[in-house]
């Protein structure tokens, strides 16, 4: 099943969130490279798992089949004059009872594809995956499908 959410953020909002060290529940090895999606695909962003900063966004959460202590939600953020959109994977691990391996990406309809690599995701924290910022033609038209693997198992919001 496919949410979109839009969400309206100021553009020094979007911009302090890229500017996040990575913390505790990070991926190894560096996260701004892309990869080919297939012939005629756009490149898809490679980025790493950051600390999520508490109270930034209000998106409608999803239990994870594999691990119902593991929400997850997809996201659009849009600058404040809705002329830029930008895709995000937020994952918390709130009440979980131990650490799992997540993966997952967000796949868009307009070019923010982001895939977010492997790593731990530690009990009581909340990370989230930022794809790239795109220019808005048709907010109409504009969707978001987070995938998270959790310990191997896909679902999908």
């Amino acid at each position: 099943m496919q949410r979109t959410n839009r969400l309206l953020a100021t553009l020094a909002g979007v911009a302090a969130l890229g500017a996040l060290g990575a913390g505790p529940a990070s991926a190894v090895g560096a996260g701004a490279g892309t990869g080919a999606a297939g012939p005629g695909s756009p490149a898809i962003t490679e980025s790493t798992w950051n600390a999520y900063p508490s109270g930034a966004f209000n998106c409608t959460r999803k239990d994870h089949r594999a691990n119902r202590e593991i929400t997850f939600q997809s996201c659009l953020l849009f600058s404040n004059g809705g002329s830029s959109v930008q895709a995000v994977l937020v994952v918390d691990s709130y009440g979980a009872p131990s650490a799992v391996t997540i993966e997952g990406s967000e796949v868009t309809s307009f070019g923010g594809d982001v895939h977010c690599g492997p790593t731990t995701l530690n009990p009581n924290f909340q990370v989230h995956c930022l794809g790239p910022v795109r220019p808005v033609t048709n907010p109409a038209l504009l969707s978001a499908t987070g995938k998270l693997y959790v310990n191997g198992q896909l679902d999908t919001v």
